[in-house]
Formats: structure tokens, sequence, C-alpha cells
């Protein structure tokens, strides 16, 4: 079995051998990113209204 994860703020997994939903172990967040990486984006490419322009 090799199952992956969904996402890191959900509790389920795809298996990818029985094409299944299953549940699985709580993922822990992220605590950093790379010192180097601007947030939320790569530098001049992220429009300054972001925020706005989410759904």
């Amino acid at each position: 079995m090799r199952p992956l994860p969904a996402s890191q703020v959900e509790d389920w997994f795809w298996n990818i051998d029985t094409g299944k939903y299953y549940e699985g172990p709580q993922l822990p967040g992220p605590t950093s990113h790379p010192a180097s990486q601007p947030t939320p984006g790569p530098r001049d490419k992220v429009p300054a209204d972001w925020p706005e322009q989410l759904h």
C-alpha cells in the first residue's frame, strides 16, 4: 500500500492501490518557510490587492 496525504489540513488519505479514501493520522501543520522565500508569493508577482481577490 502506498498512501499519499491529501493535504496537511485534512485527515483523509487516498490509497492509490485500492482507489479508495481512508482515515489517516492528523498531520502537523507547517511551522515555517525558507527565510529566502517571500510571502505570500514570489516578490513582484503577487498583486498588491491579493487579500481582496481571495474567494
